[in-house]
């Protein structure tokens, strides 16, 4: 379990990814689902995890700028996807969607 929080703390710093993700990669090296789990808990405990649905919107602040040329409903199934490729999960993705979404123009009256 100590190599698997090792790995997270290390690991969660460099590139956004969801735990799905971060989940896949370990089991790859041949940490157990609990171990993975609990170096989870652990990093969260101390306050080292990071918020996932602020991770996920500081990429999606990012991506945005390389598909503002597309219409909004293609803009988002791209930035769904491409969190999605990333292993976050449709309820993380859905609420950072909801944060980076800029005002509707005809919301004004």
């Amino acid at each position: 379990m100590e190599f698997a929080r090792a790995w997270l703390a290390g690991r969660w710093g460099r590139k956004p990814s969801g735990w799905r993700r971060l989940e896949q990669e370990l089991r790859a090296k041949g940490v157990s689902q609990e171990d993975a789990e609990k170096a989870r808990d652990l990093l969260a405990e101390r306050g080292s995890a990071p918020d996932e649905v602020e991770s996920a919107a500081k990429l999606v602040a990012q991506a945005r700028k390389r598909y503002a040329k597309l219409e909004p409903h293609a803009q988002r199934q791209r930035l769904y996807a491409l969190l999605a490729r990333r292993g976050y999960d449709g309820g993380v993705i859905r609420r950072a969607l909801e944060i980076e979404e800029p005002l509707e123009s005809g919301a004004e009256s």
